[in-house]
């Protein structure tokens, strides 16, 4: 049913929850998986931008995050396709820049229980994005 899943993650326990079910869904059906980790820039406060070593070191939590869901992948005995690490708005980076080109038949992602679901990153994919949604809580 699903032959590509996009996950999204971050470093809550949500996207983590996400990426569990993702993992264990592809693994079900036999599908290829990718992840999407985002750099959120735009919530970087001014001194925090302007400190190169600061700025390199966050986007280098970035990568490091993508590296460790996809070790966690590989000991789930799945192999990740693709990983996307990128800036800016998650929703619209997944939505308008990841999902064209690894176009996935279902892109799944957490939901914070701390943030209204009406302003949350995943209400704004499953309201953006072409492909199914499948929103972990």
């Amino acid at each position: 049913m699903f032959e590509k899943i996009l996950v999204a993650v971050d470093d809550s326990e949500d996207s983590l929850k996400a990426f569990d079910y993702a993992v264990d869904l592809a693994s079900r059906l036999g599908s290829k998986i990718a992840v999407a980790t985002i750099f959120e820039i735009n919530r970087l406060n001014v001194y925090e931008y302007l400190q190169p070593e600061n700025l390199r070191q966050k986007k280098e939590k970035v990568v490091n995050i993508s590296e460790d869901y996809m070790k966690k992948a590989e000991k789930a005995g799945i192999t990740v396709e693709k990983a996307y690490v990128d800036e800016g708005d998650p929703a619209h980076v997944i939505v308008e820049e990841i999902i064209p080109i690894f176009q996935p038949d279902l892109l799944v992602c957490g939901a914070s229980k701390k943030k209204s679901f009406i302003r949350s990153e995943a209400n704004e994919m499953a309201r953006m994005a072409e492909c199914s949604v499948l929103i972990v809580k």
